[in-house]
């Protein structure tokens, strides 16, 4: 229990110290999970770098779990094997974990030479069983990395507040990329039509959408993405 506390929940919760989101994280996790049990050995490192890079998700979060879920990779080796094999109408697939590791070993590129087509057939049989897993995997991470920031104090929301009107196309264009952010950020987002009090209306009539974050007014008449995220990261204290 311990070892799982320091090499598992630890670090995760580091990492939610230092600002990423619930959601990121699950997101992360999720991906571990999933390319970790993937039906080639030696691969998944590689595999959770390249959709490191591809989705933008945390390396360290998604190698320590890939590092975690490891004997579960090495426990459904063959039965991917196996249940492509059946949906392929291939047969018994004949070999174990051991006899293929052996096999690498002495004639590797014979070995895989042997094993291409039913590993393909194995990948396809992931592809459909695991990875839509992954989407209900991270809707239950995320409320399990809330609680965990909870817990500790860590989850302070962004406050947003919009100001707009209605038939105000930049309004929509604005509340759309503030939303975008809820990935990346904690966003505590609400919006107000100034055409309900007349005080806000002669006040930001001409500027609408106005954004404030953390009671500082940060953008009128229209919000950029870039720009916001950098003010973003300013307001839960990360470089920008």
């Amino acid at each position: 229990m311990n070892f799982i506390k320091s090499k598992l929940v630890t670090p995760f919760l580091n990492l939610l110290k230092q600002g990423l989101t619930p959601q990121k994280l699950a997101l992360s996790a999720a991906m571990g999970i999933i390319l970790g049990v993937f039906p080639m050995l030696g691969a998944t490192t590689i595999l959770c770098a390249l959709f490191t890079w591809i989705l933008r998700l945390n390396p360290v979060a998604i190698q320590v779990v890939n590092y975690f879920i490891y004997p579960l990779q090495i426990l459904l080796y063959i039965p991917f094997f196996k249940w492509g094999a059946v949906v392929f109408g291939d047969g018994e697939f004949p070999y174990t974990v051991a006899q293929i590791l052996e096999m690498l070993q002495s004639e590797t590129w014979n070995t895989i030479g042997t094993l291409w087509s039913a590993n393909v057939k194995a990948i396809m049989v992931w592809a459909v069983t695991v990875s839509p897993m992954g989407i209900l995997i991270y809707l239950l991470l995320v409320p399990i990395f809330a609680k965990l920031a909870r817990q500790n104090q860590i989850l302070k929301p962004i406050q947003i507040d919009i100001y707009s009107k209605s038939d105000c196309h930049l309004c929509e264009v604005a509340k759309e990329i503030i939303e975008l952010q809820r990935v990346e950020f904690t966003l505590h987002i609400q919006s107000i039509n100034i055409e309900g009090n007349p005080d806000l209306l002669e006040k930001y009539k001409t500027e609408v959408p106005v954004v404030f974050i953390n009671g500082k007014k940060a953008f009128k008449f229209k919000v950029e993405t870039a720009e916001l995220v950098e003010k973003l990261k300013i307001a839960k204290g990360m470089p920008a």
